[in-house]
């Protein structure tokens, strides 16, 4: 018994020192005794928790014993409300006996809090001043005294706020209300869009009168200075603000401008396409320089209706003309040109397939080609005339008639030129003296392709340039622009004499025509003969031309 007695009371004295540490030293203390129990009494285990399951302490606790609580953790808007151990709660350990492995959740409540509120305002009810905002929790015994802000130029309903007593859970709200000065005058500006960027520019400034505190009465205007406000431009709500007792408030009102769609009609004359131009921008319609239309002369631009016709009574628009407040149609105005330029075309009559059609051709939409044009004036409505032309070889074979001047300039005048006839009189000598032999002569169009029927006569004779001249001709491809006669001779000579004309490969040249059986010392310009299409290059002689077959002489033609 006295060995028990003499454990007892070594054990209380362990407790009562470890009651007396901080909670931090107990903690080692509990430690060392759960590294070194005391033999015959069962420990413990006694945890403390945080809210959120967080260990705080860990201790143990003979069984029957007290723990010994940590500090109580704060947490932000809520108040300590005991140790729960998962079935009770308890607001303090001190009579709790510990007789099994337990853990202790800290359990707070959220603290009630309530306000104290005074609004700060003039008389029209605007805020004069920021709230004054005083937080109290719930059941608290307060005694608040507020003095009231001065305000220049206002007073206050009452110069203190007072509240006391046990705070309430609703919100205690005072109001403390200024009373302005009247007539204090204020500002308002009127701002215009600019027409080239999106900037504005102040058009108007109006002095209004008020109650100091009080909210503005800015308005938009209607008019000003001569532009319809209401119809060009958008105003913008205002942004009142209360009006400063020392007359320095200002409010502004910015204008938008509207846009709207002007259209340009030109009545077939030179194209301006339409654009959407801002309320008071400039029309910038093209200068009369700049505005074409055939056959007429340019008279100004008017104001028109949508179709495009001029509005009556006839309203010219003037150069400086701007936008207005409606969408616009301005029409091209055009006077008739009293005289006109006209085209007089001269055509020349082609070479004709079959060359002993000799007749004029008549196919004036195919059987002529262009040769040139030549462009003349005259009065409008009056008749086309033209000059004669004096084209070698050719002689005028029709013209149109009754051809009237156009004063858009689109009128032309053909005049249509025929080929002339020329022939080729072939002498034979027969019983001493020279005759014609008919079944040989040549008759065809100036530049005809004779040349298969020159050949032809070629067979039998060599064709003297006269009698017994000593001179021949040898080829007559197409026909000369002049009548003349030839003379027989004998085709007794063992020369020959080659035409060439180019091929589409430069300096390639192929046979075009041989006269062969010809006797002759050497070429003179009858040889020359021109052949068409073609132009008169060289006489080389053999070996001089890489030519496929070669005689004495060749005459050699350039494509033109």
């Amino acid at each position: 018994m006295a060995k028990i007695k003499r454990f007892m009371a070594i054990l209380l004295s362990a407790l009562m020192i470890l009651q007396a540490l901080p909670v931090s030293a107990m903690a080692e203390e509990w430690n060392k005794v759960r590294s070194a129990p005391i033999k015959g009494v069962q420990a413990f285990e006694v945890k403390f928790l945080a809210e959120d399951g967080t260990q705080l302490v860990h201790q143990l606790v003979g069984g029957g014993f007290t723990p010994v609580e940590p500090d109580i953790p704060d947490v932000e808007g809520k108040r300590f409300v005991g140790w729960n151990d998962g079935e009770n709660t308890y607001a303090n350990l001190k009579s709790y006996a510990v007789t099994k492995n337990v853990n202790f959740t800290a359990t707070y409540e959220i603290l009630k809090k309530s306000s104290v509120v005074i609004h700060y305002v003039y008389t029209d009810g605007s805020m004069a001043i920021q709230d004054y905002v005083a937080e109290y929790e719930v059941g608290s015994n307060v005694d608040l005294s507020v003095e009231t802000p001065t305000i220049a130029g206002f007073t206050a309903d009452q110069p203190v706020v007072r509240f006391a007593g046990s705070m309430p859970e609703t919100t205690q709200e005072f109001t403390v209300t200024y009373s302005g000065q009247d007539g204090i005058t204020y500002t308002v500006k009127h701002l215009l869009q600019n027409i080239a960027d999106n900037g504005y520019t102040e058009a108007e400034s109006e002095q209004k009168t008020g109650k100091a505190g009080e909210l503005t009465q800015a308005e938009a205007l209607n008019e000003l200075n001569g532009l319809d406000l209401a119809k060009g431009f958008t105003a913008q709500e205002p942004q009142q603000a209360n009006i400063k007792a020392d007359g320095s408030t200002v409010i502004e009102i910015k204008y938008d401008r509207k846009s709207f769609l002007l259209q340009v009609f030109t009545d077939g004359g030179t194209y301006v396409p339409g654009k959407m131009l801002r309320y008071g921008a400039s029309l910038a319609l093209p200068e009369a320089s700049k505005m074409k239309k055939v056959g007429f002369t340019f008279d100004g631009w008017y104001y028109g209706d949508a179709n495009g016709n001029i509005t009556e009574p006839e309203t010219r628009v003037e150069s400086n003309a701007t936008m207005p407040a409606a969408d616009t149609n301005v029409v091209a105005k055009w006077k008739s040109n009293t005289t006109a330029n006209y085209t007089v075309i001269y055509w020349q009559e082609k070479i004709p397939t079959d060359w002993t059609n000799t007749t004029d051709s008549t196919d004036y939409a195919d059987g002529y080609d262009y040769k040139e044009s030549v462009v003349r004036s005259g009065n409008v409505d009056a008749n086309a005339t033209y000059a004669e032309k004096s084209y070698a070889g050719f002689h005028r074979a029709h013209a149109d008639t009754n051809v009237v001047i156009e004063p858009d300039g689109s009128t032309v005048l053909n005049v249509y030129y025929a080929r002339d006839v020329k022939t080729i009189t072939f002498y034979v000598r027969r019983n001493g003296r020279w005759r014609v032999d008919s079944s040989k002569t040549i008759t065809a169009k100036v530049g005809a392709d004779v040349s298969e029927k020159w050949l032809e006569n070629c067979k039998d004779y060599s064709w003297e340039t006269s009698p017994n001249s000593n001179t021949w001709y040898t080829l007559i491809a197409n026909m000369p622009n002049s009548s003349f006669s030839v003379y027989a001779d004998d085709n007794s000579g063992s020369m020959y004499i080659i035409y060439y004309v180019e091929t589409l490969n430069s300096n390639e040249y192929k046979i075009y025509s041989k006269f062969e059986n010809q006797s002759f010392t050497g070429l003179s310009t009858e040889d020359q003969q021109p052949i068409d299409g073609f132009t008169y290059s060289g006489w080389p002689r053999h070996g001089a031309l890489q030519i496929p077959e070669a005689g004495r002489h060749a005459l050699r033609s350039r494509a033109d």
